[in-house]
């Protein structure tokens, strides 16, 4: 299967719960691996919506497309860490919303963080349609940051 396909329907339909559980789990091996990226896509609807809200000056930013999460998500995750970890700690299920409340772990240039995240997902159809990532941290940032630096090599007139 290619990114931006989704897996087809099994006959046991897995948990909300479960299905989080493999996002971070597949999350977790793509942001430490070069070309893992499949599996994790195949978590998310092909319609996903990724928010970003964080505090500061800059405080939100919406990704929409497999392909646009995988990118500015993870791949800027590898970029800008040593070593990260989502851990998720709670999950509160209320049928198609989904709160977790977790932890990246990690480094960024040897320097060690262990910041608190909340992310509320929507789900349809057994994957990840929608998330509202909350977390003041680097790795929260980083596809922020990664955003203006390209944004910065190719203006917008």
């Amino acid at each position: 299967m290619t990114m931006g396909e989704n897996r087809p329907a099994s006959a046991v339909e897995a948990t909300n719960q479960e299905v989080l559980i493999e996002f971070y789990g597949e999350f977790n091996i793509a942001v430490t691996s070069l070309d893992e990226d499949d599996e994790l896509a195949e978590t998310l609807h092909r319609d996903i919506s990724w928010e970003i809200v964080t505090t500061g000056d800059r405080t939100e930013a919406t990704y929409n497309g497999i392909d646009a999460v995988i990118e500015r998500i993870v791949s800027s995750a590898r970029e800008t860490t040593d070593h990260l970890q989502a851990l998720p700690e709670r999950v509160i299920d209320a049928g198609e919303t989904v709160v977790v409340e977790g932890a990246y772990v990690g480094t960024i240039d040897e320097t060690s963080f262990d910041t608190p995240f909340v992310h509320i997902f929507e789900l349809e159809e057994g994957l990840i349609h929608h998330c509202r990532a909350y977390a003041e941290s680097p790795i929260e940032r980083a596809p922020l940051d990664h955003a203006d630096a390209v944004d910065q090599r190719h203006p917008r007139n």
